[in-house]
């Protein structure tokens, strides 16, 4: 349906007037309808991005908080293991002087007994028997000190050994040995 305009006078005629003022209105209307749609969209994307950010922070400093964790306990596990062997040494020194010095005196005793004797083959009977003893105790000593050595490094490894199991079971699940 078209509608006609006066005639002659070019202007339009009130049914146009209605139709166009009905066409504004409903222009306008949509105008309206898309920039509340568009304002709710742009709401909508900004909570959108809000919450990735909280998610990239959360990601990001929540991995800060597990590596921080993860290397006080492994550092902890550290200061124990250098803790175990300091002591560990602290007594095997002290075992290693105790038996030098005991080895001194003996060889002192062993010299003055040497000389109190009367003939030079008691005095190699002596030596061949001070030479037997002395060489026995200095194995039994370097096997217990190695022992002790051992024990030492074994005991030093397990705040390391149980700090790599906890961290691989946190990461694999638990360890199967």
């Amino acid at each position: 349906m078209t509608a006609s305009k006066s005639p002659g006078t070019g202007e339009a005629t009130p049914v146009e007037t209605a139709i166009a003022a009905g066409q504004e209105t409903v222009e306008k209307m949509m105008q309206a309808g898309r920039e509340v749609m568009c304002m709710a969209d742009i709401e909508k994307t900004v909570e959108t991005a809000k919450q990735q950010a909280d998610k990239m922070q959360t990601a990001l400093f929540g991995g800060y908080d597990r590596i921080a964790a993860l290397n006080q306990a492994n550092f902890e596990a550290f200061a124990a293991s250098v803790g175990i062997v300091a002591k560990g040494s602290e007594v095997i020194g002290r075992e290693f002087v105790e038996y030098t010095r005991k080895s001194l005196k003996t060889s002192v005793d062993h010299s003055k007994a040497v000389m109190a004797c009367k003939s030079v083959n008691e005095a190699f009977d002596r030596q061949g028997k001070i030479f037997c003893d002395s060489l026995d105790s200095a194995l039994a000593e370097t096997t217990r000190l190695s022992e002790m050595s051992v024990t030492t490094a074994n005991e030093a490894m397990m705040p390391v050994r149980k700090r790599t199991n906890e961290v691989l079971s946190g990461m694999f699940g638990p360890a199967t040995s």
